[in-house]
């Protein structure tokens, strides 16, 4: 034996003095080494199963966990995972002969550009910590997938692997730099080719942090149109909208998320309708901040005309007159305020009354914004509103600009005269001086009016009418209130009573109905081989026969409802096997997933008339 062991590890390991009972303990001790060693593996992989080289802003992946020699996961950690956006999707694991294997996935969004550590994976098992390599990932503004599959076969960024659709979404803007507040148009286009069976379903927004959306806020239908790229006429549907920066410096937009449906073949050749997501590129902006300026900035963009105007230009000491700016262009009007008006004379008191967009621009594209101020006369006589300033950054020119709004006179009367004179307004209408003539006509057929003389003949008292005491008053009034509320309490309670009545029914209806409706949905799954539903038919069943939220149903709360229910251990261990296949194929990395016989259906009714017959007890 001796000799045996000395010709398999040489005598430098195994002296020929040493004897049978020392070498086969050494033996075991070795082979116990490798049988309890356990190996940990992190990969990073895109939502399709690819190797992920880079990832892209904003355009989530997959974290996979590999554990080799270990089945219990209960304590792994993954340094660095709690800086990123996380949720954990799925955890498999199995025990073939002895040996254990499991794994942990976990879907993870990045938002931000640069280059970033994730782990090391750490696990304690049997008293020993284990650690897996460090991650060392890129984030760009599109991500990288490995140049070719497992299988040889070369990868096409552009291309939805699992369905070999041409298609991609693409984001772009009309500049990289801009200054503050100045406006960034920008567009998502869905491209596609003819004869690809899809129904883009729509775009939605990233969470962009320090960035405003002006228009497009809420996407309105898509414009359609197509474009030559790479010798290849794509189709595209387009969605615009304009953003502003909130502060300076580098700024990135994250990956838009498309939606859409697409057809693949299912079991027996059947069509099989698969609602899809589609993520586009990120896009980085360089916002610069506003050229230096001695005196106050109202806005950025392009501006065209600045009016000012009052509803009528005669009014009495302390009357109010509504006077109005009125501003037009391109920029970000919804952010604008005028809230003081300068250089205004003693004479005159205001406050600001209110503003609001105007769409009747004389010229495309542009948009105008009124202010609205209440202006009063505290002396008499001529007096005048001062032309109003609004200095902008023009964007086309990169200057500063200053738009300067006209005059305007008021003729302010005293209050024990009236109105006359000229009561034109500042836009020459009549309209007050035609007020003024019909108050005077008025007074003038007043004037012409008969009167009755007084009577003269005896003497006459006014006529007092009996006031009912308060007493009799506060009863006739709280007398049908009384009734009415009676009645109203009587009807609420039958209403509350029915609605309770018809609520337990429902519930109970629900429960009794849980096990047929368990049965159907797993003999409907047979027909269609759909493995992966069985983990919602079990989470759907424990819902509605204990009337919990399915969100609440987990499979640790599942073990504790078995557990009150009487049944044995063993039934709560081989349950918890059953589930976790169940899981694991519902969650877990398609190519990775058990293959199930068809014997699971069967291993699945089984379970459910074992908990009909344990429930209902």
């Amino acid at each position: 034996m001796v000799k045996i062991f000395g010709k398999l590890f040489g005598k430098a390991f195994i002296p020929e003095n040493l004897s049978v009972i020392k070498i086969l303990a050494l033996f075991l001790l070795i082979n116990s080494f490798f049988v309890y060693c356990v190996k940990l593996d992190l990969k990073i992989l895109s939502t399709d199963g690819s190797k992920l080289e880079r990832a892209g802003v904003g355009v989530p992946f997959f974290l996979e966990v590999s554990v080799d020699g270990a089945s219990n996961l209960n304590q792994l950690k993954i340094e660095g995972l709690e800086n990123f956006n996380t949720s954990q999707v799925g955890v498999e694991s199995v025990n073939i002969n002895g040996h254990k294997t499991a794994s942990s996935s976990f879907y993870v969004k990045i938002d931000n550009p640069g280059k970033y550590k994730i782990g090391p994976a750490k696990l304690k098992d049997n008293g020993i910590e284990y650690e897996s390599s460090v991650i060392e990932l890129e984030v760009a503004d599109t991500p990288l997938i490995k140049e070719k599959n497992i299988d040889g076969s070369k990868i096409n960024n552009n291309k939805d692997n699992k369905s070999g659709l041409d298609l991609f979404l693409k984001l772009s803007a009309d500049k990289e730099t801009a200054v503050f507040g100045e406006k960034i148009n920008c567009r998502v286009r869905f491209y596609y080719l003819d004869g690809q069976e899809i129904k883009i379903d729509g775009i939605f927004f990233p969470e962009i942090k320090d960035m405003k959306i002006l228009e497009g806020k809420k996407l309105k239908e898509p414009t359609v149109g197509t474009e030559n790229i790479n010798d290849k006429l794509y189709n595209y549907e387009q969605w615009i909208f304009t953003l502003v920066a909130k502060k300076t410096g580098s700024i990135t937009v994250p990956a838009f998320r498309g939606v859409y449906v697409g057809v693949e073949e299912g079991p027996f050749g059947w069509p099989v309708f698969q609602e899809k997501s589609l993520y586009s590129n990120a896009l980085s902006f360089n916002i610069e901040s506003l050229p230096k300026y001695d005196g106050v900035v109202d806005a950025v963009g392009k501006f065209i005309s600045f009016d000012a105007s009052v509803d009528r230009v005669v009014a009495k000491q302390g009357d109010g007159i509504v006077y109005t700016l009125e501003l037009e262009g391109l920029g970000d009007l919804d952010s604008i305020e005028i809230k003081e008006l300068r250089n205004m004379p003693q004479d005159l008191k205001y406050y600001d009354s209110k503003r609001y967009l105007v769409d009747n621009s004389s010229k495309e594209g542009m948009k105008k914004k009124r202010f609205e101020f209440i202006v009063q006369g505290l002396g008499s006589g001529d007096v005048v509103i001062p032309s109003q300033t609004f200095t902008f950054f023009d964007t086309q020119t990169r200057q500063y600009k200053v738009l300067k709004s006209n005059p305007v006179n008021l003729n302010i009367l005293p209050l024990s005269s009236k109105p006359a004179g000229n009561g034109l307004d500042s836009r020459g209408d009549n309209t007050q001086l035609d007020k003024v003539k019909k108050e005077d006509s008025k007074d003038k057929n007043k004037s012409n009016i008969n009167i009755m003389p007084l009577c003269q003949n005896g003497v006459w008292f006014a006529k007092k009418q009996r006031k009912i005491d308060l007493y009799w008053f506060l009863f006739l009034i709280f007398i049908p209130i009384f009734l009415l509320l009676t009645v109203f309490l009587k009807k609420l309670k039958y209403r509350l009573s029915q609605y309770r009545f018809s609520r337990d029914y429902s519930i109970n209806i629900i429960k009794k109905n849980s096990f047929a409706k368990a049965l159907r949905n797993l003999k409907i799954a047979k027909t269609k081989n759909d493995f992966k539903c069985l983990h919602t038919i079990f989470v759907t069943f424990f819902a509605e026969r204990f009337n919990l939220d399915e969100s609440g149903i987990t499979g640790q709360k599942m073990l504790e409802i078995l557990a009150n229910n009487n049944f044995s251990s063993k039934d709560v261990q081989d349950w918890e096997i059953f589930f976790e296949k169940i899981m694991a194929q519902a969650f877990c990395d398609r190519n990775k997933a058990v293959n199930f016989e068809l014997s699971i259906f069967a291993e699945a009714v089984s379970w459910v008339d074992k908990f009909k017959q344990k429930f209902n007890n």
